[in-house]
């Protein structure tokens, strides 16, 4: 894909119960973002961001269309859910996706899979393309990213789940750093991932690390401690409580199942 190129013609199932076809935003500028999948944190912030300046494209006569391989039943209760004003097109034979060149190879953790890669067009209103923005992937645009996610949430911190590769969380933590967020990250059972972490400078850690128990007996420990927590909020004459244990508490997989069980 290329600028001043025709952008290839579809058709595709929407969100409005119609097919649209690219044909039919001739005349006007169209924003197509391809994402790789509703209800995830980073496909949900670049929706929100689109769907609140919404009235801005309008008025420079843009439509916008999300597109992805979930099928039009995940698009709808995405929508619903965000209170989305735009459509989303669903390519779940994934046709478009390879015309457009966003359908390919990706690494996670080491494991390759194919997947789409989150990519944005700009077209006028003669079909040409005019803007790409390809799998960005340097810490000015980490940067951006939570600066927007700071300034939509009004938070101070940032959650890094076990995503990425080791550079694309050091990007995180210099963009952090910068933009004086709180970073804090999930962990997993792969002490070395959890050690690198560490290393890389991220302060928080919210699961514990699987090394070696320092209780004799977890069910007691989880009983104990939430029955202080209990006492205490009774004490202020709260009654409605919600009690999580979490998955990680355990630190050995047999003691984690125990706390699920």
């Amino acid at each position: 894909m290329k600028i001043n190129s025709k952008a290839p013609l579809f058709k595709l199932n929407s969100t409005d119960n119609e097919i649209y076809s690219l044909k039919d935003s001739l005349g006007k500028y169209v924003v197509l973002y391809f994402y790789p999948k509703d209800d995830t944190p980073g496909c949900t912030i670049e929706t929100n961001d689109f769907n609140k300046l919404l009235p801005k494209f309008k008025k420079l006569n843009c439509d916008i269309f999300g597109i992805s391989k979930d099928d039009i039943k995940s698009h709808h209760k995405f929508k619903e859910k965000f209170k989305i004003k735009f459509d989303l097109l669903s390519d779940v034979e994934l046709g478009i996706l390879k015309k457009y060149k966003v359908w390919a190879k990706k690494k996670f953790m080491g494991r390759e899979f194919m997947g789409i890669v989150r990519t944005t067009f700009l077209i006028d209103p003669n079909g040409k393309i005019l803007k790409i923005w390809d799998n960005v992937k340097v810490k000015d645009h980490a940067k951006d990213v939570l600066r927007q996610y700071s300034d939509y949430y009004n938070t101070k911190t940032i959650k890094m789940y076990v995503v990425g590769n080791r550079q694309q969380r050091q990007w995180i933590i210099m963009a952090a750093k910068e933009l004086k967020l709180m970073p804090t990250t999930e962990g997993s059972l792969d002490f070395k991932l959890n050690m690198t972490e560490i290393f890389d400078g991220y302060p928080g850690h919210e699961h514990s690390y699987p090394i070696y128990p320092i209780y004799k007996d977890v069910t007691q420990e989880i009983i104990s401690f939430f029955a202080e927590q209990i006492f205490k909020l009774h004490q202020l004459e709260i009654n409605d409580i919600i009690i999580d244990v979490g998955f990680g508490f355990g630190k050995t997989i047999s003691h984690k199942l125990i706390c699920l069980y």
